[in-house]
């Protein structure tokens, strides 16, 4: 699964957490500055090509940073998304009630010092839904069936 966020210091204390809790509940997070360049992609094609082959994407929305763009690209491929908040307080106004319009996307506060327990609810929502999505595109096509 595809971890987002903002690199620096604080932001890497809260995504080092975040993926310890996902490492813990069998997740290999998979951050984008870990993944090679490709010569001929810039960091937004970057994010969509891995993106596109996560099983989801959890971001944590607790600051301003470049993930303000890519939550942009997740909610436009509609990705299955966690938009993960410390508090519930978000980054920005701009990516608030992000869920209101979209159904694989959730908005969920979390406390730094005890991430466990929301990543893991929001683990269990994001495999539902992925599991509803599944249903409804096997429904849909009538060569998945």
């Amino acid at each position: 699964m595809l971890l987002l966020g903002n690199y620096d210091q604080e932001g890497m204390a809260r995504l080092v957490a975040i993926g310890d809790a996902l490492t813990r509940l069998g997740y290999d997070p998979l951050l984008i500055k870990d993944v090679p360049d490709h010569p001929s992609h810039d960091l937004a094609q970057k994010v969509v090509a891995i993106g596109a082959i996560a099983r989801f994407v959890i971001v944590d929305d607790s600051s301003k940073s470049g993930h303000l763009t890519e939550i942009e690209l997740c909610k436009q491929n509609r990705w299955v998304t966690v938009l993960l908040r410390v508090d519930g307080q978000g980054g920005s106004w701009m990516t608030a009630a992000a869920s209101t319009f979209s159904n694989v996307i959730l908005e969920k506060a979390y406390s730094l010092d005890t991430p466990d327990d929301a990543i893991s609810e929001a683990v269990v929502w994001a495999e539902r839904k992925l599991q509803d999505v599944q249903r409804n595109l096997d429904a849909t096509y009538p060569w998945r069936k």
